[in-house]
């Protein structure tokens, strides 16, 4: 049963930046489409607005759909593969289940009453089409929006095709021209506004198709040009332009060479930056563009001051209020990329993005104890294009001798993809990567390390022990021991997930025995990860006090000014739960308000929803059971994610139940129901920072907040809903 998510604001739809302008027609329309049919598909020439309406037209639809809208943004996703994985993560869905992710999408909206976006569609258009087949077939209540310049061709398919901006037949007015009239203000301040302008302004819409792109493009070149100025140019340059094609094709020549003018007007600088930009999925940094774009014809210490140019001509846009990113429109990038590949340079520029990627990956692995909320906020921020360097990475040819980056990478970017919950994508990119490391070496071990995490995160525990197995094959027969040391942590972790105790305690120990005491920089996570795996243990195995020890030596491993939030994180969660076994409920407590702290800095949510599971277990053992019973509440908005309860851990899952019968039985069926409910309704964000303050209760709801009355309707834990028997 879909539910909304606790940690997402309530409007799922980006802020617009921009005035909207007219539309007002085409709004009527899409709403009464979006009531008839289960697929409206916006179409229309690159530049004409289609992304712009059919985000209005949601925002005017929101209400009528009970799940809300999810917007899946596509102009960055390349691989059709990964089209499931991106609407799975746009929906949140668990990634601890080990079906393809498409069954995953499909068996979730099946109940679900939302609309879903899927914008820019016009580069995956058989995978779109394919999935939104499968959504009106399978499901009674979810509502496709796409846009794409051309339809999906999907039976039940409504087409709307979308007309550029109007402009007054014969009279200085119409959308076309407002939203030129608003651009050139905010281009040129003092431009007057008498009729004569306007009529100036009307002519240069109808050169232009009324096409929004090609009228922003114009406006902004009255930074340096008058407007009877900029109307001459135009005229000259638009005077063999076909004058009765209102047709798409002749709306795209119009576009083109709007497009063509404004890059005829840029400087050589601009030109080489404008072409090498478009190896970028996605926006990115002035560092990220320096070291991918700087080289003949752009020295590195000229690309601020070009990228301020191509802002100014409205060719890039700029985003981000603590570091800025620079963003190439679709059309734009599409253009530049054009013109690189026809210089030939289009494989070196990309072969520079591609280490770009390799460098931060490298920098990730051997630092992995270092600053690890910024580095994990960097590449969350650049995830689109690791996507693209990921697979440019898998064209590039095999090279005896040489580590592949197509393995490389995605190997070195482990910690990344276990942190954002990217467990799913990262098996995709590391069963592609493995097919260039077909030799025992240590780079197909690593892979198989990683690989074999992820996998049994998802739920298929056989198989991430049989890649554990095979990495530890090859390392045992390499002599690494320290190779063989990560593979073994990493096996005894995933023992430990499948409730294999003992044999994950032996593994453990087998894996230290073999580390040493040896650890270099690039390791310094290892002996962190296996010591928090050997406390666990020690926790599940009845022995709080051992599992202590280990979490005090542990933790003694991490340098205080190391920025390390993923170990201690958990470390003092399982040292909160370790006191509360010992009587020690108060400082536990301590414990687990530091764990909860650590693990929301980072944004780990899987580690969140252990730290408030192992919160609310300690909430349980101080008797404060109201709090308990939000903490449950939340947590369990996260155990969705993960397919169970601690992930499955039965020895956790018994303490979670016995906690939860306590509560109910202190509180009765309706307030623990009603208190559990408003745990799982709130902003994870808010239900971390009361609990963090150590508050009994939550903050009231304004009106309309969730109803009290009932069992709650979201949590996988079957603890929630009754008492043990």
């Amino acid at each position: 049963m879909p539910r909304p998510t606790a940690h997402r604001p309530a409007s799922w739809l980006p802020r617009e930046h921009t005035t909207f302008i007219g539309r007002a027609a085409e709004l009527d329309r899409l709403a009464v489409m979006l009531k008839e049919a289960r697929l409206v598909t916006v179409t229309g020439t690159g530049g004409v607005g289609k992304t712009r309406l059919a985000l209005r037209a949601a925002a005017a639809a929101e209400s009528s759909f009970p799940d809300g809208v999810r917007l899946t943004e596509l102009s960055g996703l390349r691989d059709p593969e990964l089209l499931p994985n991106t609407i799975a993560a746009v929906l949140e869905l668990p990634e601890h289940d080990p079906r393809p992710r498409l069954e995953q999408v499909l068996d979730y909206l099946h109940d679900a009453g939302l609309l879903l976006i899927l914008d820019t569609c016009e580069h995956l258009v058989e995978a779109c089409a394919l999935f939104a087949e499968a959504v009106l077939t399978r499901t009674e209540n979810v509502t496709i929006l796409a846009t794409s310049r051309e339809p999906l061709f999907v039976a039940g398919e409504h087409e709307y095709a979308l007309s550029p901006l109007t402009v007054g037949a014969g009279a200085p007015d119409g959308d076309a021209v407002e939203l030129f009239a608003q651009r050139a203000a905010a281009a040129a301040p003092g431009l007057s506004s008498c009729d004569d302008s306007r009529a100036a302004m009307a002519r240069l819409c109808r050169h232009l198709d009324g096409i929004p792109l090609a009228i922003e493009l114009a406006a902004v070149q009255l930074r340096e040009v008058s407007l009877a100025e900029l109307t001459r140019r135009m005229e000259r340059r638009f005077l063999d332009l076909p004058g009765s094609r209102p047709d798409s094709a002749g709306r795209h020549h119009t576009l083109r060479r709007s497009v063509d003018w404004s890059y005829d007007l840029c400087t050589p600088a601009e030109k080489v930056l404008w072409d090498r930009l478009s190896v970028f999925a996605g926006p990115a940094t002035a560092d990220a563009i320096t070291q991918v774009c700087a080289g003949p014809g752009l020295p590195a210490g000229a690309v601020m001051d070009t990228l301020i140019g191509l802002a100014d001509k409205s060719v890039i846009t700029r985003t981000g209020d603590v570091v800025s990113r620079y963003r190439v429109l679709d059309t734009i990038r599409e253009y530049g990329a054009e013109r690189l590949s026809a210089s030939g340079a289009q494989p070196r520029v990309r072969a520079r993005h591609l280490r770009r990627y390799l460098g931060l990956a490298n920098e990730l692995a051997a630092r992995p104890l270092r600053d690890q909320v910024r580095t994990h906020r960097a590449l969350r921020e650049e995830h689109n294009d690791i996507r693209a360097a990921l697979e440019y990475a898998n064209t590039v040819p095999d090279a005896p001798g040489r580590m592949h980056p197509a393995v490389q990478l995605p190997a070195k970017l482990a910690w990344f993809w276990a942190i954002s919950g990217l467990n799913a994508e990262a098996r995709y990119w590391l069963t592609r990567g493995l097919e260039h490391a077909p030799a025992p070496g240590p780079e197909r071990a690593a892979a198989l390390i990683a690989r074999g995490y992820s996998t049994a995160y998802l739920g298929n525990v056989s198989d991430g022990l049989a890649d554990s197995d095979a990495a530890i094959s090859i390392a045992d027969d390499l002599g690494d021991r320290r190779l063989g040391a990560r593979a073994r942590a990493h096996l005894a972790y995933i023992q430990l997930s499948a409730n294999q105790l003992e044999e994950a305690k032996r593994t453990a120990a087998a894996a230290g025995k073999q580390l040493g005491h040896d650890v270099g920089d690039e390791d310094a996570d290892l002996p962190v990860m296996l010591g928090t795996v050997q406390a666990y243990l020690s926790l599940l195995t009845g022995d709080p006090e051992g599992s202590l020890d280990v979490c005090e030596l542990t933790l003694r491993l991490i340098p205080g000014d190391a920025g390390e939030r993923w170990g201690s994180g958990y470390l003092y969660g399982i040292v909160g739960f370790a006191l509360c076994l010992l009587g020690q409920a108060d400082e536990g407590n301590r414990a687990a308000l530091r764990a909860l702290a650590l693990k929301q800095e980072l944004g780990d949510a899987a580690g969140l929803a252990h730290c408030l599971g192992a919160a609310a277990l300690v909430a349980g053992a101080q008797k404060r059971h109201e709090r308990a019973a939000w903490l449950t509440g939340a947590a369990d908005t996260l155990w969705d994610k993960f397919g169970s309860v601690f992930i499955g851990v039965d020895v956790m899952q018994e303490f979670a139940g016995q906690a939860a019968a306590d509560a109910r039985a202190a509180l009765g069926d309706t307030r623990y129901d009603a208190l559990v409910r408003d745990g799982a309704s709130r902003h994870l964000d808010q239900v971390i920072d009361v609990a963090v303050q150590d508050a009994d209760r939550l903050p009231a709801l304004p009106p309309g907040g969730p109803e009290a009355d009932g069992p709650p309707k979201r949590g996988l834990s079957p603890y929630s809903h009754s008492p043990m028997t």
